[in-house]
Parts: C-alpha cells; structure tokens; sequence
C-alpha cells in the first residue's frame, strides 16, 4: 500500500499497515565483542533498541537496535518511549498523565503515573536493576 492509497478517498478501507504491529521501544546492552576481547571481559554498549511483532505471526519477531527510519516510522510509539525515558508525561490514549519513578531494594526503580481523574495508579515500568535511564 502507497502512502498516497491513504489520503484518497476513493479507495475504500484504507489502513496503515503499521498500525496492526506491536512495536516497544526499550534501553538495553548489546556485547561490545571488539572492546571485550581486548579487556579479556565483558563489556556492553547501552542503546535504544527496538521489538517489533506482527500478532498472530510468530515466525515474525524483530529486535534490534534502533535506526533512525524507525523513529519516523513510528513516532507515537518513540514519543511514548522518550517520555518515559525522560521521566516525562505518559503519552498514552486520552488524558496525558506525569509520570514519576519510586526507587525500591537494590537500586531497582518503578515508574508510575496517577490519575486523579479516576484515582488509579497505572505501573508504566519495573526494573529489579538499576536502569541506565535515571543516570
């Protein structure tokens, strides 16, 4: 499908096929096999990655480090991300919530937003490890 088949309103059920993946973003290490070898241990390179899934299809699971093609490909989610990662507001459908992180036993960290509106407490991440996003 052309980005163009999208703005005509002649073709009827026009969709972005994008919109049916499940993509996260997330902060994770990758193996710096050069450094490691010359060190003689492990040595890991922290970068943005990204999971893309089609539902339904398990043969099809990407995960790799972000390219900046996926940033444009898919804002909504790397916006969420960032914010996230900024520690920001939660981007999500609806009313956009501040979000804040609580630390807990052994450096782990939650980060959490609350809704007045409704008086809820909604858990947008959780980390047993000292995250290199409050760094």
């Amino acid at each position: 499908m052309l980005a163009s088949d999208l703005n005509n309103p002649e073709f009827v059920g026009a969709t972005n096929p994008d919109s049916a993946l499940a993509v996260t973003f997330r902060w994770d290490k990758r193996l710096n096999e050069f450094r490691s070898k010359e060190e003689g241990r492990p040595i890991y390179d922290w970068m943005d990655w990204i999971h893309i899934q089609v539902p339904g299809n398990q043969l099809t699971d990407i995960n790799r480090p972000v390219e900046s093609r996926d940033k444009l490909r898919f804002p909504i989610q790397w916006a969420r991300y960032q914010a996230a990662k900024e520690g920001g507001t939660v981007v999500g459908v609806g009313t956009p919530l501040e979000q804040w992180q609580y630390e807990v036993a052994g450096g782990g960290r939650v980060w959490y937003a609350i809704s007045d509106a409704d008086s809820t407490v909604w858990i947008t991440k959780a980390s047993a490890r000292h995250p290199n996003e409050t760094k």
